[in-house]
């Protein structure tokens, strides 16, 4: 029984973490008469993004429309910084991101910087977004490596039970 109490903590540590995925959430309010294009960076505002996991989904502003954006997010982003642009990268608003928050487009929007839009972004590597991920977010990263090495010894220990049942049996030599 005391065998299974980490199994047990794990797997309550593993429900929990599932719970606890981020959400986005916010209105853009456009009052251009351009088409602008919005998303949240987990990055400062005065930190441009490297790369595109470091962004939400990018979404389209219609021309003086309202772009009201909810959505379930990974539970290691964290939304800094919204961030409206032109279709050429022109920035016209880099606020920090509250959620539910409501960002206001003016009809005549000055330029505030350059940015790169998300299809120029390169993505990040495997083991750099591992690292960032562990100085991010530790007790998380720790959980889910935790999970994926429980997950693959029981992977490999059903192997090995799968090849052993199918191997002939010795006679038992009892009286």
């Amino acid at each position: 029984m005391r065998r299974l109490l980490p199994l047990a903590a794990l797997a309550v540590a593993l429900i929990l973490l599932a719970a606890c995925d981020g959400s986005v959430n916010y209105t853009v309010i456009n009052g251009s008469g351009q088409t602008l294009f919005t998303r949240v960076s987990d990055e400062p505002c005065s930190q441009p993004p490297s790369y595109k996991g470091d962004l939400s989904v990018e979404e389209q502003v219609p021309a003086d429309g309202i772009l009201e954006y909810d959505d379930v997010v990974s539970w290691l982003f964290d939304g800094q910084c919204v961030q409206v642009y032109t279709a050429v990268g022109e920035l016209v608003l880099a606020e920090t991101y509250e959620y539910s928050g409501s960002y206001h487009i003016l009809a005549n929007p000055s330029v505030i910087g350059q940015v790169e839009t998300t299809e120029r972004l390169p993505n990040q590597g495997w083991w750099d977004n591992r690292k960032e991920e562990w100085t991010g977010h530790p007790v998380q990263f720790f959980l889910m490596s935790g999970f994926v090495l429980l997950f693959l010894g029981g992977m490999a220990y059903g192997v090995v039970l799968g090849i052993k049942a199918l191997l002939p049996r010795k006679p038992n030599g009892g009286a």
